[in-house]
């Protein structure tokens, strides 16, 4: 090979190294940016799942974050919540609640009294279908609820 082939293929081995360095470079800065908005969207939601249960919860109702999302296909903040409430001094009602915190939509909500109808694996089953109900709000998959025990 000539002393002008080596010097090609030098430069040509140098510009392809520069322009794979530049796509390597452009393709972290866009995914970096896009970590940080998915990041701060679900922060923001944490927020929002926070002070709906502050602003719900009083003396004699509790309601507790169960878990957060963001939902990329309804460009919205999901919230799973539980909430316990004491309606008489030994009576209390336990409720499961999916909402779309954005809209204020329910999207699932289930409950039961805690004395009557929550044993027997009824409190389970609630919790595996707002579970179900979460999912199915974040990522946007179909899933048949009531099938859920």
């Amino acid at each position: 090979m000539t002393r002008r082939g080596w010097i090609t293929s030098a430069l040509m081995f140098l510009v392809g190294l520069a322009v794979g360095a530049g796509g390597l470079w452009s393709y972290r800065r866009f995914h970096d940016k896009r970590a940080a908005e998915v990041f701060s969207r679900r922060l923001h939601c944490n927020e929002l799942a926070n002070q709906y249960a502050g602003r719900e919860s009083n003396d004699t109702r509790s309601v507790s974050v169960e878990r957060v999302g963001y939902s990329p296909v309804s460009n919205s903040c999901v919230a799973y919540f539980e909430t316990w409430e004491q309606i008489s001094p030994r009576d209390s009602i336990r409720e499961w609640r999916v909402m779309d915190l954005l809209s204020g939509q329910r999207l699932y909500t289930d409950n039961c009294r805690e004395e009557r109808d929550c044993g027997g694996g009824n409190d389970v089953t609630f919790e595996r279908k707002s579970e179900a109900a979460f999912h199915q709000a974040v990522s946007g998959e179909e899933v048949d609820v009531a099938k859920v025990k």
